[in-house]
């Protein structure tokens, strides 16, 4: 599965965040980011979701968090 128009139900993640509670989700490939990730409204301060593949390409309403594995960062 490749792609999230074959996910026939809510993600685990997705529900917990409607349920008030605070989500991240960290994987190597973005591939699964996205399938992992759909769902999760990340600009809204309580979910994080993002890939170490991609991990330098962060943004805060992509993926929750900005500058995630970018040198002199922090993160």
């Amino acid at each position: 599965m490749n792609d999230v128009s074959f996910l026939r139900a809510e993600t685990v993640f997705g529900a917990f965040q409607r349920s008030g509670d605070r989500v991240a989700v960290v994987t190597a490939k973005d591939k699964l980011r996205t399938l992992l990730g759909e769902g999760l409204d990340c600009g809204a301060g309580d979910a994080a979701c993002f890939s170490a593949e991609r991990s330098a390409d962060t943004t805060f309403e992509t993926n929750g968090l900005a500058a995630a594995g970018r040198p002199g960062s922090g993160a």
